[in-house]
Protein backbone atom coordinates (compact mmCIF):
# COMPACT_ATOMS: atom_id res chain seq x y z
CA UNK A 1 0.00 0.00 0.00
CA UNK A 2 0.90 3.11 -0.81
CA UNK A 3 0.95 6.12 1.82
CA UNK A 4 -0.94 9.06 -0.18
CA UNK A 5 -1.35 11.29 2.83
CA UNK A 6 -4.86 13.51 2.92
CA UNK A 7 -4.71 16.79 4.78
CA UNK A 8 -7.92 17.62 7.27
CA UNK A 9 -8.84 20.35 8.77
CA UNK A 10 -9.55 20.68 12.12
CA UNK A 11 -6.42 18.45 14.36
CA UNK A 12 -4.43 20.94 15.86
CA UNK A 13 -0.44 21.00 15.71
CA UNK A 14 1.30 18.19 17.42
CA UNK A 15 -2.31 16.14 17.97
CA UNK A 16 -2.47 12.67 17.52
CA UNK A 17 -5.83 10.52 16.84
CA UNK A 18 -4.51 7.51 16.44
CA UNK A 19 -6.14 4.61 13.43
CA UNK A 20 -9.19 4.39 13.03
CA UNK A 21 -9.75 1.17 11.09
CA UNK A 22 -12.32 0.50 8.23
CA UNK A 23 -13.81 -3.25 7.39
CA UNK A 24 -15.67 -2.74 3.99
CA UNK A 25 -16.61 -6.32 2.57
CA UNK A 26 -14.27 -8.04 4.48
CA UNK A 27 -10.81 -5.53 3.39
CA UNK A 28 -9.89 -4.29 6.29
CA UNK A 29 -7.56 -0.96 5.83
CA UNK A 30 -7.50 2.64 8.53
CA UNK A 31 -6.40 6.26 8.37
CA UNK A 32 -4.07 7.73 11.01
CA UNK A 33 -5.18 11.21 11.42
CA UNK A 34 -1.83 13.53 12.99
CA UNK A 35 -0.55 17.01 12.62
CA UNK A 36 -3.93 17.60 9.56
CA UNK A 37 -2.97 14.77 7.74
CA UNK A 38 -4.59 11.43 7.92
CA UNK A 39 -2.62 8.63 5.84
CA UNK A 40 -3.61 5.29 4.64
CA UNK A 41 -2.88 2.43 6.97
CA UNK A 42 -3.33 -1.52 6.68
CA UNK A 43 -5.45 -0.77 10.22
CA UNK A 44 -3.26 -2.20 12.73
CA UNK A 45 -3.30 -0.97 16.00
CA UNK A 46 -6.64 0.38 15.98
CA UNK A 47 -9.04 0.47 18.69
CA UNK A 48 -12.19 1.36 16.92
CA UNK A 49 -13.49 -0.05 13.50
CA UNK A 50 -15.96 1.05 11.19
CA UNK A 51 -17.60 -1.57 9.43
CA UNK A 52 -19.82 -1.41 6.26
CA UNK A 53 -20.45 -2.85 2.81
CA UNK A 54 -18.83 -1.38 0.09
CA UNK A 55 -21.58 0.48 -1.66
CA UNK A 56 -22.26 2.09 1.90
CA UNK A 57 -18.97 3.99 1.84
CA UNK A 58 -19.68 4.98 -1.80
CA UNK A 59 -22.67 6.67 -0.58
CA UNK A 60 -21.45 8.01 2.35
CA UNK A 61 -18.54 9.56 0.65
CA UNK A 62 -20.23 10.88 -2.19
CA UNK A 63 -22.40 12.80 0.47
CA UNK A 64 -25.46 10.63 -0.61
CA UNK A 65 -25.89 9.70 3.10
CA UNK A 66 -24.57 10.78 6.16
CA UNK A 67 -22.84 9.09 8.91
CA UNK A 68 -25.41 9.63 11.72
CA UNK A 69 -28.24 8.33 9.54
CA UNK A 70 -26.19 5.36 8.60
CA UNK A 71 -25.19 4.47 11.99
CA UNK A 72 -28.71 4.83 13.10
CA UNK A 73 -29.73 2.77 10.33
CA UNK A 74 -27.45 0.01 11.43
CA UNK A 75 -25.94 0.03 7.48
CA UNK A 76 -22.61 1.33 9.34
CA UNK A 77 -21.35 -0.30 12.72
CA UNK A 78 -18.83 1.48 15.26
CA UNK A 79 -17.15 -1.16 17.06
CA UNK A 80 -15.10 0.86 19.83
CA UNK A 81 -15.11 4.46 21.06
CA UNK A 82 -17.78 6.06 19.04
CA UNK A 83 -16.98 9.75 20.63
CA UNK A 84 -13.21 9.00 19.33
CA UNK A 85 -15.48 8.45 15.96
CA UNK A 86 -17.02 11.46 15.81
CA UNK A 87 -13.71 13.32 16.40
CA UNK A 88 -12.29 11.38 13.63
CA UNK A 89 -14.58 12.37 11.18
CA UNK A 90 -15.54 15.58 11.58
CA UNK A 91 -11.74 16.09 10.65
CA UNK A 92 -12.62 14.79 7.10
CA UNK A 93 -13.53 17.52 4.57
CA UNK A 94 -16.34 15.32 3.65
CA UNK A 95 -20.50 16.18 3.48
CA UNK A 96 -21.12 12.30 4.22
CA UNK A 97 -18.49 11.70 7.44
CA UNK A 98 -18.87 14.92 8.87
CA UNK A 99 -22.87 15.42 9.71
Amino acid sequence: MQDHPVLTDLTPDGHDMGVVAFDVDGTRCGLHVRNHVAVPTDGSGATTTLSMRRDTLTRLLAGIDTFSALVASGDVRVDGDARAVDTFRVCLENKGMSS
